[in-house]
């Protein structure tokens, strides 16, 4: 089986951020990733046998936070807006 998760990606400033962390969720076996580094999401398709804390690790390590996308977090606004703004 196949399900469908959505992380919220933070730390990312450019759109090659973006293209690392979705070749990072492509790396691991049974995942098919894509990243919208306009909204900071990572929409994920994945097998019944992988965590989401896995695929959070694997954001981590890549250098980014990651973290299960949750009903209402549209209206949380950009974490990284102060940091786009400083660039």
């Amino acid at each position: 089986d196949v399900q469908r998760v959505q992380l919220e990606i933070t730390g990312m400033s450019c759109v090659a951020c973006a293209h690392k962390v979705r070749t990072t969720l492509n790396k691991l076996p049974g995942v098919r990733a894509s990243v919208n580094f306009s909204t900071r999401v990572a929409t994920v398709e994945l097998s019944d046998d992988i965590a989401t804390e896995d695929l959070c690790a694997a954001v981590e390590r890549a250098g980014y936070q990651a973290e299960p996308r949750t009903a209402g977090s549209d209206s949380a606004g950009d974490p990284d807006a102060d940091h786009a703004r400083y660039l």
